[in-house]
Parts: C-alpha cells; structure tokens; sequence
C-alpha cells in the first residue's frame, strides 16, 4: 500500500506547486476536479491515521497521549472530508466547498501540531514509527491545500503558517519530480523552481 501512496505522491504533488492568482476564472469541471482529487486522498489519511491509532495502543501510555488527542482529531475530519467531498459533487455549493476547505485547514494545523508533539515521545522507536506516518499525513495535507489553492479557496494565515511547518517533511525529491510533470503537463510555469515554491 505504501508504494502505492508513494507513487500517488509523485503524481499529485503537482499541484501543489502551482501558484494561485486571486483573477484567474475557475470552471466548475476544475472544482470538481480538484474535489475528486481532494476525497481520493481522504481515504489515505484516515487509513493512515487508523495504522497510528492501532501502533499507539503498544506505546508507554505517556508517549501515546502527546499525541492520541490529534491522531483522534485527523481520523475524524478526514472521514468528514470524505462525506463533505462526496456531497460537494452530487450537488455543488460554495457553503460545502467551505467546509471542504475548513476541514482541511483543521488536518493542516492538527497535523502540524502532532508533529511537534512527537518530540515528546521519550521511546525512540514509538517517536519513529509516529513521525513515519505522521510525515505520510502531513505530505498529503500539504498537497490537499495545494489541490484547493489551484481553485482559489485560500487557507488562513494560521493554516498558511502549518503548512510550512509541514513542509519540511516532505520528500524533496518527489516534489521535484512532481514540478518536472506539472511543467510538461503545462501545470506549472517552466521558470518555477522550488525555492520559488516555498521548498
């Protein structure tokens, strides 16, 4: 499963990477696009999440709790990204196109803030396996709030701040071979560079 995700990785962090202006006009076959791709990861954190919560139950208990409260908190939102993105596409409304974003703006900072927490974890084995998963998730949220960047739902300054938290955890080598796809597939201007993009 996890070579699986690592190939979706290469592939949609495309998106990611490609910036946004406040002008440009966004069909509704773009929405539903980015919203697609937006549920197709959804499953991906929760199954990853459900993984963490299952590795926590061996942890010593102080290590589990600095960060259950937020693997709790991630399984459950993406479980309600999954049914708000499905809703989103049997009847579009900007009110559920909110929630959408709201939902992953809440993954964005929780997972930020999880990360941070595993520093608390004394076990090292127990702080690796939560950071493995934890980066998988947080890769995923950052590429989530690329997809709604790319149709012009912006995140918070709060969310914008988690996100560069997160970023650091992302592969650098498959956002690059992402941003090689997304100028051949005319996703991202042929001048982008990684640096520009925040990495």
């Amino acid at each position: 499963m996890r070579i699986v995700w690592t190939s979706l990785i290469a592939v949609l962090c495309a998106l990611l990477i490609v910036p946004t202006t406040g002008c440009t006009k966004v069909t509704q076959a773009q929405i539903n696009s980015a919203v697609t791709d937006v549920a197709n990861w959804a499953p991906v954190i929760s199954s990853d999440a459900t993984a963490l919560l299952s590795d926590i139950a061996s942890f010593n208990p102080s290590d589990a709790a600095a960060i259950q409260s937020a693997v709790n908190t991630i399984n459950t939102d993406s479980a309600a990204l999954t049914t708000a993105c499905k809703q989103y596409l049997a009847a579009p409304s900007s009110s559920i196109l909110t929630q959408i974003s709201g939902l992953v703006s809440e993954l964005a900072t929780t997972d930020s803030q999880a990360l941070l927490s595993v520093l608390q974890i004394k076990d090292a084995n127990s702080q690796l396996i939560a950071k493995g998963i934890l980066t998988t998730i947080a890769t995923a949220v950052t590429i989530l709030s690329g997809y709604l960047s790319s149709i012009n739902v912006a995140v918070t300054p709060v969310v914008s701040t988690a996100l560069r938290q997160l970023r650091p955890y992302a592969d650098r080598g498959q956002l690059q071979m992402a941003l090689v796809q997304a100028k051949q597939q005319g996703l991202a201007p042929q001048n982008l560079t990684l640096a520009e993009a925040g990495f």
